[in-house]
């Protein structure tokens, strides 16, 4: 009896399936704060069973809809961190907005626009994408552009005394979110029409931490203590990391990564005759379009 073939799986549909799954966690972890209540909240089997669930829900819908929609991996990465990234902004911004109120009340708000600014994410991912043509290293560059963007958000919030004053502390996750948007705008930007390798954007992502990572080392080798040093540096090294990376790899030819990305894991068209009954009459076409 012979082997059924393995379906091959398209990079598109693979990426958007890990996306699915870490953003389900998260929606997950959004409803359990939803249900309301200290009681429920310390039900850990509750949060087991909602995080794990949605996890595998949407790790398989991620996979399907991709499949089903022909997405290329720069896509699929577009949608499933505008959805990431969404609900972490607005749920951010939530926070900021609702600090004064008690506990179950900002869980419960926190939550609720988690979710909704997920969704929203995704939509706008979703439309991005079918204007833009980007490649999994483009998507990858806009993703660690985002990331700076919070980060220096936090930074310029400790500036002002957020981590020192609680009644400066509110304004971390809003000017964290307000980095973030700005970030993937830039990236956006920045990265249009150059169509990045996936190891080019991987160079970008490792540069920019490697340079945070540095100025942070600095600062504990001269022994300072002052953690708005400790930010500072280590944001001035991702800073520059990221912006020797970014120009050195946008500077590179990659024309034809977008094409690459879009072919990855399709069978090819083949052309062979098709035979009469006696010659070869005609000619058949073959192959995943």
């Amino acid at each position: 009896m012979p082997r059924p073939r393995a379906k091959k799986v398209s990079l598109g549909s693979a990426v958007l399936a890990n996306w699915g799954g870490l953003v389900g966690w998260g929606h997950g972890l959004s409803l359990w704060f939803m249900l309301g209540g200290e009681r429920m909240r310390r039900e850990q089997q509750v949060l087991a069973f909602l995080t794990t669930t949605l996890s595998v829900l949407e790790f398989t819908a991620g996979a399907v809809a991709a499949e089903r929609s022909d997405l290329s991996a720069g896509d699929a990465a577009l949608i499933g961190s505008g959805a990431l990234y969404g609900g972490l902004g607005l749920g951010a911004m939530t926070l900021t907005a609702v600090w004064d109120l008690d506990e179950d009340a900002i869980l419960t708000a926190v939550g609720a626009t988690a979710l909704v600014g997920s969704i929203g994410g995704a939509i706008g991912g979703n439309f991005l994408r079918q204007s833009r043509r980007l490649t999994l290293g483009d998507a990858s560059l806009v993703s660690t552009s985002v990331l700076l963007g919070m980060y220096a958000g936090v930074v310029a919030s400790d500036w002002f005394g957020a981590l020192d004053r609680s009644e400066t502390a509110r304004w971390l996750p809003m000017l964290g979110a307000i980095g973030g948007v700005a970030g993937g705008w830039y990236g956006l930007g920045v990265g249009e029409g150059h169509h990045l390798t996936t190891g080019q954007g991987m160079i970008i992502d490792m540069s920019t931490t490697a340079g945070g990572a540095v100025g942070a080392g600095l600062v504990l080798a001269t022994g300072a203590e002052s953690a708005t040093a400790f930010l500072t540096v280590s944001l001035v090294g991702a800073i520059i990391g990221y912006g020797v990376s970014s120009q050195a790899m946008l500077n590179e030819k990659t024309s034809t990564a977008w094409l690459d990305d879009k072919l990855r894991g399709l069978r090819m068209p083949t052309l062979s005759p098709w035979f009469g009954p006696d010659r070869a009459t005609g000619v058949s076409l073959g192959g995943r379009f």
